[in-house]
């Protein structure tokens, strides 16, 4: 396992969660992320409260399985994988405003990457992102640069 330092810190949109937990492909980008942080500790979660409040709204909304929710929760709490930080200023750049915590929890936490399939992340303008010290991708394009 590498350590801490080496790791890439990462912020997860919703949809890739959404995307792990409803594949029914053995390969899939999504899939890949989880291997990346849950098995092999290549990456870094930076998380805020209200991402883990949307994650767990989402995939209960969505009608995940419970003991799932609970294990990924109590991964997201416990995991050395994971850091937690405090949000304060929230950047208007999404034209999603709910997209906005993630930004700012990238921010905050000096994340490298945030990794959407939405279009409302990854269609923020060239000038909006250059203010940004991450790269905002997508699932493919995280696991490609991570190989």
């Amino acid at each position: 396992m590498p350590p801490r330092k080496r790791r890439v810190s990462v912020v997860l949109d919703t949809n890739v969660i959404v995307g792990f937990y409803l594949s029914r492909t053995a390969r899939s980008a999504t899939r890949d992320i989880f291997r990346l942080w849950r098995d092999l500790r290549r990456i870094q979660l930076i998380m805020s409260d209200e991402i883990v409040t949307e994650y767990i709204e989402v995939l209960r909304r969505l009608q995940v399985d419970d003991p799932a929710v609970r294990r990924f929760r109590e991964r997201l709490a416990k995991r050395n994988t994971v850091t937690h930080v405090s949000l304060g200023a929230r950047p208007v750049a999404s034209r999603d405003p709910d997209d906005n915590i993630f930004i700012a929890t990238a921010l905050t936490g000096k994340a490298k990457f945030i990794v959407s399939s939405g279009p409302d992340l990854l269609t923020i303008p060239k000038m909006e992102r250059r203010h940004f010290r991450f790269a905002i991708v997508s699932p493919g394009e995280f696991v490609a640069r991570m190989k």
